[in-house]
């Protein structure tokens, strides 16, 4: 019987003989086409092991092909650009090979211009940005994670690593853009604590990971340049004390549901089961209905916006946050609640977040979806506080706007028509009251409501427990 012939990575021989009918595609799939690009990845990897052997040609021809991924890598869409180090990351391969492949997609060449390398730090950060907030996307955080710290693990200035690291802090002397250093101390210490440590490039070995994880604390080992040491440490340590002070402030919020779970988590149930069997309004569509957060728990943290999002089955809906801390990014973190009791989100299977995320910082998708069904609370059952004029219920007055589904008191003697319990029947999974009749919502106006905040969330709106 005939063997069966093992298939080949059709990029290798492109890379090899610089093959531009088939290169000149690249631009069309890198970051776009995952199963493209990791083959090509995987080729380029397996060419530079031969590369001892190269021509002083074809040496500089696989340069320009490094250059070619890191100029895609840069103009990435950043979800595509999060699943291709995703994949990576849990793809099986060697470690070598994984790191390799990190850092021909992450590095920086020596002759790039040093901007280039605070702009894929940057790019990094803000992937980060799109999924290490809360546990249900831990797996997805966790590979950035790693793959920052191995653009960092692996900081040269002898040509054998990549100048990412080096010449991002290079730049961010340059142009004083120190807010950066705030986005990294808030990846590498939210609810951890812990300490950094700067390491003379002179002393670095290159490849050692950044990570010591201890009994009492997590320190963070970075390499920086020997004349840049003493200004490294003032500036992250600002950044890093600003940003443990942030958390601070959050963490008697933490406290409370810690010390009463049972409190909550009955209020919790007590608000979903009025929005089942006494529901008054519903969400407008299009994420009309947005709430501006002011509890200072929150704002500390950078939560900034709640826009809500009805789902088809009433009362589900789903809760968009609006992240903004100080130094700068900006995070999306979205969750889809339905009725159920209040518990932690589950903690996928991934050894790395468990290991950098503290139990304390699992309680924030908790909170988060207490303040998300409050707000939902005050609109269904029109009990909203801290209204902002005459946009309570989104009919502002007669002005243009989406006015939303209502329950609407009949007069006197008078029910709902067959059609309209209807309607309410697919829009609340339950009928009028007798005396009450559902009127569906509509559009009034040519311009209706942009969605701009009905209210306002703020610390009078988190209940405490009253012990005796």
């Amino acid at each position: 019987m005939a063997r069966k012939q093992t298939q080949t990575n059709p990029w290798i021989d492109a890379i090899k003989f610089n093959k531009r009918k088939k290169l000149g595609k690249l631009d069309g799939l890198l970051f776009e086409n995952q199963k493209q690009t990791l083959l090509f990845l995987a080729a380029m990897y397996s060419v530079a092991r031969g590369s001892t052997e190269f021509t002083p040609k074809q040496r500089q021809q696989y340069q320009d092909l490094i250059r070619q991924v890191r100029a895609s890598a840069l103009h990435s869409d950043l979800e595509k650009f999060s699943d291709i180090i995703h994949t990576i990351w849990h793809s099986g391969w060697q470690t070598a090979k994984r790191i390799n492949c990190f850092l021909i997609i992450l590095g920086t060449s020596a002759d790039d211009p040093i901007e280039r390398g605070e702009a894929m730090l940057v790019h990094l950060l803000d992937a980060l940005d799109l999924y290490r907030t809360t546990t249900s996307m831990a797996d997805v955080s966790a590979s950035l994670v790693m793959a920052l710290g191995y653009t960092i693990a692996y900081t040269s200035y002898d040509g054998r690593g990549s100048y990412t690291w080096l010449y991002a802090i290079t730049s961010i002397k340059k142009n004083n853009s120190v807010e950066v250093f705030g986005r990294m101390c808030d990846v590498f210490y939210a609810g951890i604590g812990g300490v950094v440590k700067a390491v003379p490039l002179s002393q670095w070995d290159a490849g050692k990971f950044i990570i010591d994880f201890g009994q009492d604390y997590t320190t963070w080992r970075l390499p920086v340049p020997d004349q840049l040491v003493g200004w490294f440490y003032q500036q992250f340590n600002l950044a890093r004390i600003q940003v443990l002070e942030n958390q601070r402030q959050a963490n008697w919020i933490i406290d409370l549901f810690k010390a009463d779970p049972d409190f909550y988590r009955n209020l919790y149930e007590e608000m979903w089961l009025s929005m089942i069997c006494e529901p008054v309004r519903a969400l407008r569509p299009d994420g009309l209905d947005s709430v501006e957060i002011k509890h200072p728990a929150l704002t500390s943290l950078g939560y900034r916006k709640l826009i809500l999002f009805p789902e088809p089955i009433f009362p589900h809906f789903r809760a968009r946050y609006i992240r903004k801390p100080s130094y700068g990014g900006e995070q999306v973190i979205e969750m889809v609640l339905q009725p159920t009791d209040l518990q932690v989100a589950t903690l996928v299977e991934s050894k790395e977040f468990q290991a950098m995320c503290p139990p304390r910082l699992l309680y924030m998708d908790k909170i988060l979806a207490f303040f998300a069904v409050r707000a939902m609370y005050y609109i269904v059952m029109d009990v909203i506080p801290h209204a902002f004029g005459s946009n309570r219920n989104g009919n502002s007055g007669g002005l243009p706007a989406i006015v939303r589904p209502i329950f609407r008191r009949l007069p006197q003697g008078h029910n709902a028509s067959p059609e309209a319990r209807a309607r309410a029947l697919k829009c609340f999974r339950t009928e009028p009251l007798p005396g009450f009749t559902f009127v569906r919502g509509y559009q009034r106006g040519d311009d209706p409501n942009s969605g701009e905040p009905i209210f306002a969330l703020r610390d009078s709106d988190l209940p405490m427990p009253q012990h005796n």
